[in-house]
This record gives C-alpha cells, sequence and structure tokens, in this order.
C-alpha cells in the first residue's frame, strides 16, 4: 500500500513542476511582448544594449518567434538582432544553420552578418566561405563582414578574393567605395504596355544616391529591390508586391524600406515609400532603361532628391 506521506511529496513536487512551467511561459511571454515593441517602428533606433536587456532567455524566445511568423521584415530583423548576444552558444548554432540554408536570401544575409558580429575573427573561415556564393549579395555580406573584423587574419581570408575581383562592383561595395554613377545619358526602353514587362519582375540590385538631409553631401548605399507578381491574381493587371533592403554606409545588417502601391506598366515602374522623417509615403517612379547593353533600372524620389540605379545580376 502507498504510503500517504509519499503521495503527499509526489503532489507537491507536481505542483512546483506546473507552477514553475508557468513561470517560465509568463517571462517568454513578457519578453514577446517586449520584442514586438522594439519591432514595432518603422523606421527602429534601437541599439543592441536594448536587446540585450532583455535577458539571457531572449536569443531561445526570439528564435521561435521567427519561426512562427512569416513575415520576412520581422524574421529579418530578429534573425539580425540574435548577433547580439555573443554568448548564447545556441544563437550562434542557429544562426550559422540559417547562413547555410535558410530558403530566402535576405536571411542568409543577415545570418552570414550575424554570425560575424557575435562570434567576430573565431568565425571569419566560416564567414569567409560565402566569399564563393553564386549569390553577389551573399559574397558583399561576407566580405563586409570579414572587413568589419578589422583582425589580420579576416584581412588575410579576404584579400585573395579582392585581388580576384580587381575593381568589380562587389569590391567596390566591400571597401564601402561610392558607386560610378552612369554621365552618359540612358536610352529609354519603356513600353505602354498595362502590365509589367516580363523582365521587370525580379531581383535588382544596386546603389541609391541622395543628399544627406543634414550636411547636404551626397551618399550612397547598396540596395536590393525585389519584385514579385501578387501570389494570388488580381484585377488589377499592373500590380507588383516589393521589398527593398538597404545597406547602410557605415556597415551593418540591411534595413527593409516599406514600399506599397507598385505598379509596372511595360518597362515604367511607379509607386510609394516610407522615408524617414516623412508623415506619409512620397512617390516614385522610374523605367528600365539601356546603357551599351546594360539594363539599368533608374528611379527617382523627387521629394527627396534620391536616385537609385539598380541592374539585375
Amino acid at each position: 500500500m502507498r504510503s500517504p506521506v509519499r503521495g503527499v511529496f509526489l503532489l507537491m513536487a507536481l505542483l512546483v513542476v506546473i507552477s514553475s512551467s508557468a513561470t517560465a511561459r509568463a517571462d517568454d511571454a513578457d519578453i514577446q511582448r517586449k520584442v514586438q515593441a522594439l519591432l514595432a517602428p518603422l523606421h527602429p533606433a534601437d541599439t543592441p544594449d536594448d536587446w540585450r536587456a532583455l535577458g539571457p532567455d531572449a536569443p531561445r524566445v526570439i528564435i521561435a518567434m521567427i519561426g512562427r511568423t512569416d513575415r520576412i521584415r520581422e524574421r529579418h530583423r530578429l534573425t539580425s538582432v540574435l548577433g547580439y548576444f555573443p554568448d548564447d552558444p545556441a544563437a550562434l548554432a542557429y544562426l550559422k544553420r540559417q547562413a547555410e540554408g535558410a530558403p530566402d536570401e535576405v536571411i542568409r544575409v543577415a545570418a552570414v552578418r550575424s554570425v560575424g558580429q557575435a562570434a567576430g575573427v573565431k568565425e571569419s573561415s566560416f564567414v569567409a566561405q560565402f566569399l564563393a556564393s553564386e549569390d553577389p549579395d551573399l559574397r558583399v555580406a561576407a566580405g563586409q563582414t570579414l572587413r568589419q573584423m578589422n583582425d589580420p587574419q579576416a584581412e588575410a581570408l579576404l584579400e585573395p578574393f579582392l585581388a580576384k575581383e580587381g575593381n568589380s562592383r562587389l569590391a567596390a561595395r566591400i571597401q564601402g567605395q561610392p558607386p560610378r554613377v552612369p554621365v552618359a545619358r540612358l536610352k529609354p526602353t519603356g513600353s505602354t504596355e498595362s502590365r509589367p514587362a516580363p523582365g521587370l519582375p525580379g531581383a535588382w540590385r544596386g546603389f541609391r544616391v541622395m543628399p544627406d538631409p543634414r550636411s547636404g553631401q551626397m551618399r550612397s548605399e547598396a540596395c536590393t529591390l525585389r519584385l514579385q507578381l501578387p501570389a494570388r491574381a488580381t484585377g488589377d493587371k499592373a500590380a507588383l508586391q516589393a521589398e527593398l533592403f538597404l545597406t547602410p554606409a557605415a556597415g551593418g545588417a540591411p534595413l527593409g524600406e516599406t514600399v506599397t502601391e507598385v505598379r509596372g506598366e511595360g518597362q515604367r515602374l511607379s509607386g510609394r515609400i516610407r522615408i524617414p522623417g516623412e508623415s506619409d509615403p512620397v512617390e516614385f517612379s522610374g523605367q528600365v532603361r539601356e546603357q551599351a547593353g546594360v539594363r539599368v533600372l533608374e528611379l527617382r524620389v523627387p521629394r527627396t532628391g534620391a536616385l537609385y540605379l539598380l541592374r539585375k545580376d
């Protein structure tokens, strides 16, 4: 016959386990609320310390949140901030898996950068392997990450790649050199069709050049614009979905920009983009032009004076 005392002890142990589990769920929920608060601003001003202040359980909660969302902006941001937790081996292991196998290219780019931020030169060999990637954005991310380590070991891994690239656009981006803006007049390749030309959807990469609102001097940032047809048919045959990612001139993880109401009519593109300091999205327009056999997507934002020069790789 079971001892009543033993039964009491088992019940108490069970209650402790239940109580601990409930406390852990409450703590996780609190971290999630704080994470969502940090994600909310369209143009975030948070710092690494803001994320580390969430505590040692934050990386585990963040990884779980990435797995539950299908919003590319949230997944991108959360993957980037995992690099702020250098003392969490599980976060580093997760980032390495994402860098090697995430289905979305922008997530892989963010993961490569975050591995370098979290582990520094200790993972320089891991980062350097992406210099051989077929994806030019991954090659740039790896090169910029190695360069930012500011370490002889990392520089030794990067040097052969830069020597091979010579004066290429990729080498210029890695070394933070400004783009060479075409000065010759571009030849329009436009069309009056009421739907996007077949070559318009896809990934366009290049630079945004615009005056700095504080100094008035021109500044440039590498950027990637992804255009795709809506997953579901719409009544507007010209409608497109768009994602824009900018790499700050000072380096760091790419920042997602909100682009809406995008229309593609033949080789022409128009829409709205939300700019820091503007209460409402501002209009942009442009079209695919050709110079010396190279197709360039040229976009202009009159309100800010920004010029985007993009091409398909």
